[in-house]
């Protein structure tokens, strides 16, 4: 595999985005991803030694608990991924997870603005929903100030490209400000 990975490299490949999806073995597991936690990490160090950019995706699950949010920052840490990015487990109509969940749902199925990446749509268990929010948005504030490079964003992606997503960063901390108020 790794030599599939140099030859796009070698052809110009620049970033990888990588959905890890989660920093726990049980889930991945459930999740169906075919690997592990040391294979993720293996993956992520490889790429950074050929000089490729990590990006990473991870779905926050619907069960977590306060340690959780910080086992998910220390993964980072051990990822050192470029750019990461999470967003709620999200159930969607019409698949097996929406069934699964659907005594814990937060929204109507036809509130159709309500199903997006950043808004939690099943009632945790383990912790408030309040709560979960809190911990959502510490989380992105540590990973936004502290995790994701700036100066390689303003570098890739040029000043504007930055400037916006620090505005729909100030967009989601006022939407999870909001959603811990109520």
């Amino acid at each position: 595999m790794r030599w599939i990975i140099r030859r796009f490299k070698g052809l110009g490949l620049k970033a990888v985005l990588v959905g890890y999806e989660t920093f726990k073995e049980e889930e991945l597991r459930a999740y169906e991803k075919k690997s592990d936690i040391e294979d993720n990490l293996k993956a992520s160090w490889f790429m950074k030694e050929i000089d490729l950019d990590v990006w990473a995706s991870f779905m926050l699950h619907r069960d977590g608990n306060k340690e959780d949010f910080r086992g998910l920052r220390r993964y980072l840490r051990a990822l050192k991924p470029e750019i990461s990015a999470f967003s709620p487990l999200i159930p969607f109509p019409n698949l097996p997870l929406y069934e699964e969940y659907r005594d814990r749902l937060l929204v109507e199925r036809e509130a159709y603005e309500s199903w997006s990446f950043g808004q939690v749509t099943i009632r945790p268990s383990k912790m408030s929903l309040r709560r979960y929010y809190y911990e959502m948005l510490k989380t992105n504030l540590y990973v936004n100030l502290f995790q994701n490079n700036t100066a390689y964003m303003v570098r890739k992606f040029g000043f504007a490209t930055v400037f916006r997503l620090c505005k729909g960063s100030i967009h989601l901390l006022k939407r999870y400000m909001k959603r811990m108020m109520q």
